[in-house]
């Protein structure tokens, strides 16, 4: 069974780390919900612009972007905006989380280990990170009455900022966490090999 042992990066491989840990989330999914809906209302009403740009260079956000498009403006201007804010804030997130980890971690010689077992734990992560943003923000749901979204309503707005914000934060961690199974396999195989 795969538990906390085969973890690269548990939230609490030392108790500093954990202290940081329940400050970090929180304030992690503030920040990145409060940018996404920030720059949503800062770029509203942009979608022209917004069409030739994705088209041309983000072509996998196109179908996404057109289904919304085909019920709310706003919406379809929030989805481009959050996916520009995930852009800016995801490599923040992973970034102060690697200092947390590196004083209260690192610097200490408090590292846990990895195992054979780690390697499932980052290809788990591995899918976790092509998954969670293909279905939120790559996906284009089926709907067959506009009046009536059902659960298509979480890819909209007022939510959808909110959504993106949870699933951001949770690509920064599991993107980090990989980043530090990768290593510490770097670390274990540079000290057996000299």
């Amino acid at each position: 069974m795969i538990g906390k042992s085969a973890a690269p990066a548990p939230f609490d491989e030392t108790v500093e780390y954990a202290r940081f840990n329940r400050f970090f989330a929180p304030t992690a999914l503030f920040f990145v919900t409060a940018v996404a809906y920030a720059a949503s209302w800062f770029l509203q009403g942009h979608s022209a612009s917004f069409d030739r740009y994705v088209s041309e260079y983000l072509p996998w956000l196109h179908g996404r972007f057109q289904f919304l498009g085909s019920i709310s403006a706003f919406s379809q201007s929030s989805y481009v905006a959050v996916v520009f804010s995930g852009l800016f804030t995801v490599p923040i997130l992973i970034a102060v989380n690697a200092m947390g980890y590196w004083k209260t971690v690192v610097v200490k010689h408090k590292r846990g280990g990895v195992g054979r077992n780690t390697i499932f734990a980052i290809g788990f992560a591995l899918l976790v990170i092509v998954v969670m943003p293909w279905f939120f923000f790559v996906f284009v749901p089926e709907i067959h009455d506009p009046s009536y979204l059902g659960m298509a309503r979480v890819f909209f707005w007022p939510v959808f900022p909110m959504l993106a914000g949870m699933v951001f934060l949770v690509v920064a961690n599991v993107a980090f966490s990989v980043l530090v199974g990768i290593l510490k396999f770097v670390l274990v195989f540079r000290g057996r090999n000299g």
